[in-house]
């Protein structure tokens, strides 16, 4: 689904300002990695899991990442945390509301995990409870959140497409489909407001790789041009992976990171 810039999962206050005695527990399998990493996913099951459960979907999303370019090359530099509390106080941290995206998050409680975590992370909330599956349009560097509306996704395989899609744009990847639930502006990388612009942000990729081109729509925008014909940012159950320009972009922000930049 398309991101929702400034008012999707808001950083909300919501009067009472209490701490939180919530539990963050590593949920990577790796431990050689950098003290900081570049990208820190911070999991959050609604209606607690049972162990197993929790278990089974800690395995998929690191699954996801394992298999698809370019995580696969950045596992190293990822770290997965979950974070867990009691149903009393998950009541009072999300706020649900009828409209879209229909799930608020206290100010307070994002605080207090950011003060515990001590750098940006993505905070990945898994909704057993609805359909919805949205992400702010952030960038590797940024707090943002992430919902995955599990009832959205019709099996395993189409959940782990789903994440590595949302996860896409909470790194600053813009939707790809001609015909979207909400029509957004363009930008870089991978969608282009004109032939013009595209020729400039990945000309130099499309002379050499037969994937990459100049291709109608994105951002529900037909006048727009993306650069893939396919990717997980268009239709992510049927392609394979992002595209060689948003692949690179991805690439690029992971070392800049390394670089300290």
């Amino acid at each position: 689904m398309t991101y929702i810039f400034y008012f999707i999962v808001s950083f909300l206050c919501i009067l009472c300002q209490g701490a939180f005695a919530f539990d963050l527990e590593a949920y990577s399998d790796n431990v050689e990695k950098p003290s900081i990493k570049a990208l820190h996913l911070v999991v959050c099951d609604l209606k607690r899991l049972p162990d197993e459960a929790a278990e089974k979907e800690r395995a998929l999303l690191v699954s996801a990442l394992a298999q698809y370019r370019p995580f696969d090359a950045l596992l190293s530099e990822i770290q997965i945390d979950r974070v867990t509390f009691s149903n009393d106080e998950e009541n009072d941290i999300f706020l649900r509301f009828r409209d879209f995206p229909f799930l608020k998050t206290r100010n307070s409680f994002l605080k207090e995990l950011s003060v515990r975590i001590g750098h940006p992370y993505k905070l990945v909330i898994i909704d057993d409870g609805t359909i919805v599956s949205a992400a702010e349009l952030s960038s590797l560097d940024k707090t943002s959140l992430i919902i995955l509306g599990r009832q959205r996704y019709r099996d395993e395989h189409s959940f782990a497409k789903g994440f590595l899609h949302e996860l896409g744009h909470s790194l600053g990847l813009r939707d790809e489909c001609r015909v979207c639930q909400e029509r957004v502006s363009a930008g870089p990388p991978n969608c282009a407001p004109s032939m013009a612009e595209a020729k400039a942000w990945w000309g130099d990729v499309a002379a050499t790789d037969s994937r990459v081109g100049y291709f109608e729509g994105c951002c529900g925008n037909t006048s727009y041009i993306r650069s893939s014909p396919a990717s997980l940012m268009n239709d992510s159950d049927r392609a394979e992976d992002f595209g060689p320009v948003s692949e690179r972009f991805i690439l690029q922000a992971f070392e800049r990171h390394k670089k300290g930049l």
